[in-house]
């Protein structure tokens, strides 16, 4: 999904070399996500019920 390809090089570009360990973890378990329901999520179609995963969509989200 060419959206979100855009969105992901926005942020391995930006934010990438920033994440901690547990934040890394967090971005490997979102990305074994379906493509679109983290489409979803970064653009607020849908609400994500996982908790740890929240901060990280937040900044997927302003990329």
């Amino acid at each position: 999904m060419l959206e979100l390809d855009l969105v992901l090089a926005r942020f391995l570009e930006h934010e990438f070399d920033r994440l901690d360990d547990e934040q890394l973890a967090d971005f490997e378990d979102l990305l074994r996500c379906d493509d679109y329901d983290l489409w979803a999520f970064i653009n607020g179609n849908k609400p994500c019920e996982v908790v740890r995963w929240q901060r990280m969509i937040a900044r997927l989200s302003r990329c």
